[in-house]
């Protein structure tokens, strides 16, 4: 789940937290470094899950603005500082990073290696629950029977998948449907 942040549609993020929490079904969060910290709700309920063992951390760099084109000193920089800030905040160093955007380059690839950290990006087995569309400036309607296929599909294909929410971009109620879905049929958690 990307974008995690202090305050903004913090319901939301909660909800979608705990009901993974309450079924004991994995999910990583990609946490925007310099938008954390501030509201104790979130923090105690994702330490809460790292302890649990449900949640994994990702760094999503210091702000959702994109870092690819920058000089190597100026990248390094900042997923440095945003991996120790996740660290410092729930004492786990994230091990993966989202760049924003999902844009990178030659340079944060040479970053991420020398900081040891994996770079996580759409890949072939990747679903996104729902699209950004650009021209619009809005997400895509939610569609589960559409989604539901394409995580056969790729499931088929590769023999995994890894389903990609942005939780700003659907109701909970719609996660909701997708969550039972999925745990009732491929038997997710724990």
């Amino acid at each position: 789940m990307d974008d995690i942040q202090d305050y903004w549609y913090c319901e939301r993020q909660l909800k979608i937290i705990n009901l993974h929490r309450e079924n004991k079904v994995p999910i990583k969060l990609a946490v925007i470094a310099g938008a954390i910290g501030e509201n104790d709700e979130l923090i105690c309920v994702i330490r809460k899950g790292i302890k649990e063992g449900i949640i994994t951390l990702q760094n999503h760099a210091w702000s959702k603005e994109s870092i690819c084109g920058l000089n190597y000193s100026v990248q390094y920089q900042i997923i440095n500082n945003s991996t120790e800030r996740i660290r410092t905040l729930f004492n786990v160093r994230p091990r993966e990073f989202v760049p924003p955007m999902w844009m990178y380059d030659n340079v944060t690839l040479s970053v991420l290696k020398d900081l040891n950290i994996e770079l996580a990006v759409i890949h072939q087995y990747t679903v996104l629950v729902t699209e950004y569309d650009r021209e619009r400036h809005a997400w895509k309607p939610f569609n589960m029977t559409q989604l539901a296929q394409q995580i056969e599909e790729k499931l088929e294909r590769y023999g995994m998948v890894e389903i990609y929410i942005h939780f700003q971009s659907i109701k909970f109620e719609e996660y909701e449907v997708l969550f039972y879905y999925l745990l009732g049929k491929y038997g997710l958690g724990n």
